[in-house]
């Protein structure tokens, strides 16, 4: 048999695991996604990354935003679906978080859509997993041009070519929250010993897929590299009814660090060039600056 690619893998087979390991008990996720994992690297010759992406889209740095809320998306199944605002199911995207509107769904967009959807929808199965990233890099780039009406077209031309199912979980990918019971710790740990790891010293699912493809080879070092980005160790939290114990058998002087509110975000320098990039891995060098004469912040660091 001949190992297929990645563009050959169906949406709704991506769309179905999801709903699989969703409703599964705690103990069962585990093995149902090591199972999915273990035939996808039987079947496929790529590195997983595209539909790790996916699993984690709240990781996923190499996609701008694609700028969708749940109150544009209400909008815009309302438009499409030629509701009347005034109509039950028009309410229930609209006010989502509404128990009374909602129901037992309530608080969680994508399931209302869903429930909306099924009695609308046809069967889908017309996209594989490779079209619905080019799809979500059109709404990406259309999002950064401020092409809003385009956007909106885009996600219409993907949306009518999906079950409600489908749906649904693309509905979860655009707004970057899963819901699968799996924390981005435990998932990533089960893809690859490393991968944790390695995702924290370089923010990259890119960088994570291609050098742990095979998960029986370790990495035997891991390092920092400049102008790449890294999730720095953060500082333990402290009770402040405990604080006299740390002091006790210390002596010597001690030093007191004011927190300011913001954005804590990683400074790299080298040879002239800057790269400004924040705890979590979003990077911000566009507004600061990147030479001494761009931006707004690293003029003011240069030497004149």
């Amino acid at each position: 048999m001949n190992r297929t690619t990645q563009n050959h893998v169906m949406f709704i087979e991506f769309c179905e695991f999801c709903e699989n390991i969703s409703e599964a008990k705690r103990e069962k996720k585990e093995e149902i996604f090591k199972k999915y994992l273990f035939n996808y690297r039987k079947k496929h010759d790529d590195n997983f990354y595209r539909v790790l992406r996916f699993l984690l889209p709240n990781l996923d740095r190499e996609r701008s935003a694609y700028g969708i809320k749940e109150s544009t998306l209400a909008k815009l199944y309302i438009r499409i679906l030629c509701l009347d605002k005034q109509s039950k199911d028009a309410k229930k995207l609209i006010n989502f978080r509404s128990p009374k509107n909602a129901g037992s769904s309530a608080g969680d967009f994508a399931e209302v859509a869903y429930e909306v959807l099924k009695v609308r929808c046809a069967d889908g199965n017309k996209l594989t997993i490779d079209d619905v990233h080019i799809h979500l890099d059109n709404i990406a780039l259309k999002n950064a041009e401020n092409k809003k009406c385009e956007l909106e077209n885009e996600l219409t031309t993907m949306a009518r070519q999906m079950s409600a199912e489908e749906q649904k979980w693309l509905i979860r990918i655009v707004l970057k929250d899963m819901k699968i019971g799996f924390g981005h710790i435990k998932l990533l740990s089960l893809f690859h010993p490393d991968a944790k790891e390695l995702y924290d010293v370089s923010q990259s699912l890119v960088k994570v897929c291609n050098k742990l493809k095979d998960p029986s080879v370790r990495l035997h070092e891991i390092e920092i590299t400049l102008f790449e980005p890294f999730r720095p160790m953060l500082a333990e939290r402290c009770d402040v009814q405990n604080i006299e114990k740390h002091f006790e058998k210390k002596s010597g002087k001690w030093y007191v660090e004011e927190k300011l509110d913001g954005e804590r975000s990683q400074l790299h320098y080298s040879e002239g060039k800057f790269k400004y990039i924040s705890r979590n891995g979003f990077d911000f060098t566009e507004h600061f600056g990147s030479d001494s004469v761009s931006g707004s912040f690293s003029p003011h660091l240069t030497k004149q």
